[in-house]
């Protein structure tokens, strides 16, 4: 058992090897600001509510991404769904000690976040957003959403 703290000093308690890449716990992968940022966008483009979602880019990618951009890319992404969207779930938040190449300073982190179409009587669709959240202006809004998944 390896004990790690979190920032409010609370231990995790995990069985993984101590890495730079531990995934959070869902405890702390939900209340992230990432996953809550990307939570937020995903529901929103499965609603519907491009204009939300739109809201929620920072500048540069609102000027380059307008609604029905987002709709196009939602519905192409998820063109073969033969059920509606039945769970979206953060699946991954990069930790906030992570770093990368060409990590800005503005970056406050990468949410991947899943939008599945799980039939009861059929194989599964699954589809994804994954997002880089910044710090813009004292919001935190996305300034990068890579589309399907990997």
């Amino acid at each position: 058992m390896i004990a790690l703290l979190r920032r409010d000093g609370r231990p995790y308690e995990t069985e993984r090897r101590a890495s730079p890449y531990l995934d959070m716990l869902s405890g702390d992968l939900e209340n992230s600001l990432p996953a809550k940022v990307g939570l937020a966008f995903a529901k929103a483009l499965v609603s519907g509510d491009y204009l939300a979602a739109h809201q929620m880019l920072a500048r540069e990618l609102r000027d380059d991404l307008q609604p029905d951009g987002l709709k196009a890319q939602y519905e192409q992404m998820t063109s073969y769904f033969d059920a509606p969207v039945n769970r979206i779930k953060v699946s991954h938040v990069d930790p906030p000690w992570s770093s990368r190449p060409g990590k800005e300073e503005s970056d406050v982190g990468w949410a991947y976040v899943s939008i599945d179409s799980i039939p009861p009587d059929a194989g599964a669709c699954l589809e994804a957003v994954c997002v880089r959240v910044v710090l813009e202006s004292g919001h935190y809004l996305i300034g990068q959403v890579e589309w399907g998944r990997p």
